[in-house]
């Protein structure tokens, strides 16, 4: 159980790990996504806050799953 200790932001989906970290992860894995060719906007994520989404550009759609890209 050491690893929850990194998880210490309350984000209304549990508890989360910072929201810088996760940005950093984010945008880290949306360039690895675009230099091989995968469009920035098919990329979707899943249970992450609204706040989130906005820094990322990823439009929010309230009551449409955000899965599907």
């Amino acid at each position: 159980m050491g690893w929850s200790s990194y998880f210490t932001e309350d984000s209304g989906w549990g508890k989360k790990i910072s929201s810088i970290k996760r940005l950093e992860i984010y945008q880290f894995m949306f360039d690895k996504f675009e230099s091989l060719g995968y469009p920035k906007s098919k990329i979707s994520i899943c249970k992450e806050t609204t706040s989130m989404l906005s820094k990322l550009s990823i439009n929010f759609k309230p009551l449409t799953c955000q899965c599907s890209g």
